[in-house]
This record gives C-alpha cells, structure tokens and sequence, in this order.
C-alpha cells in the first residue's frame, strides 16, 4: 500500500540479490559452469553486495532504483533455473523469469543470450523436435511479456514502441547531450 516505507522493499530485495548471486555462483560451479573456490565465490559476491552499483541503488526506494533491483533479482532468478533445473522446467522457468526482467529494463533482452544458448547446449542430445517444443515453452512468457509491455505502452502513449523516454523530465545537465546524441549513445 501507499503507506509502506518503499526503502524497507528495496532494502529487502537488494538482500535477496546478494543471497541469489551466492546460490548463482555455487550452482554454476556445481554445473561446472565456472571453476572457483568458496572463497573466491565469497570475494564475488561481498564485491557484489559492496563494490558494484547495487549498493547505491538499495538504500533509496525510488522508483528507478526498485526497478533496476527487480531486473537483477528476475535474471538472477533466470540464470538458476537455467542451472537448477532440467527438462521442460528449465525452459519455462528460465522464460517467465526472464519476461519478469524484461517488464522491469528492456535493455536486459541481452541478458536472455547465455541461457539461451546454454539451455540449447545442455539439451542438444533431447533431439531437435524435443528442444523446439521446450524452446517454444521458454519463449512464450517472453513473448507474452513483450506483448503485455507494448500494450501497456500503446494504452500509455499511443504507440506500441513509445516507452516513455520523450516524455522523460531529464535533468537539464544531460538535456542538451541527449538531443545531440539520442538515446542509445
């Protein structure tokens, strides 16, 4: 509700992050993913938790900073199902958490890139129909997702591709580099 400290849900999430990069790294050395000790997978994650951006987006509760959190904490979530689980399941879970990502930044739609490719890898011996099906399975929350997303975005703004950024009240420090350069420089 409105009267909810939003600095307590940020504080909470940026928690559950740093316990997820801590599964994440053991998990990926359990798959033999990654090939690191306990103590190098400790150093990862207190340089997470301390030494990377996460640490300053936490404390705040804005609204920008809670949805960066969201995006790690869903590709976090993507990246171990794509570890944790087999079969089908791995497909699905990775997909609806990485859709859950994309409706927070969709600038993450590179992050789906290696579980993609690793789902693929890992179930190649499942034979070809196999992995459409479950690939077909993954990408249907992401395409849901996307597709919720432009509906949002037309309801919003009138057009299914306008996400909002013309409208954004820039600080006027950064005004004059964005109207030169755009977006995406």
């Amino acid at each position: 509700g409105a009267g909810f400290n939003d600095i307590l849900f940020t504080i909470g999430i940026g928690g559950l992050n740093v316990a997820l990069v801590a599964v994440l790294l053991r998990q990926a050395t359990r798959r033999k993913v990654i090939d690191l000790s306990p103590v190098q997978r400790g150093l990862l994650v207190l340089t997470f938790a301390l030494g990377t951006a996460h640490i300053t987006l936490v404390p705040y509760g804005r609204v920008w900073h809670t949805g960066q959190l969201i995006g790690v904490l869903c590709i976090t979530l993507a990246y171990l199902a794509t570890l944790s689980v087999r079969g089908w399941r791995s497909f699905v879970l990775t997909g609806i958490a990485f859709g859950c990502a994309l409706l927070t930044r969709n600038h993450l739609a590179l992050a789906g890139l290696w579980p993609a490719v690793y789902l693929l890898v890992t179930h190649r011996q499942m034979g070809w129909r196999r992995v459409v099906a479950y690939s077909t399975g993954g990408l249907l929350p992401v395409v849901l997702a996307v597709g919720l997303l432009g509906i949002y975005n037309w309801l919003r703004f009138g057009n299914m591709f306008d996400n909002g950024l013309a409208y954004h009240r820039m600080s006027s420090f950064f005004r004059a580099d964005y109207v030169q350069y755009g977006a995406f420089n």
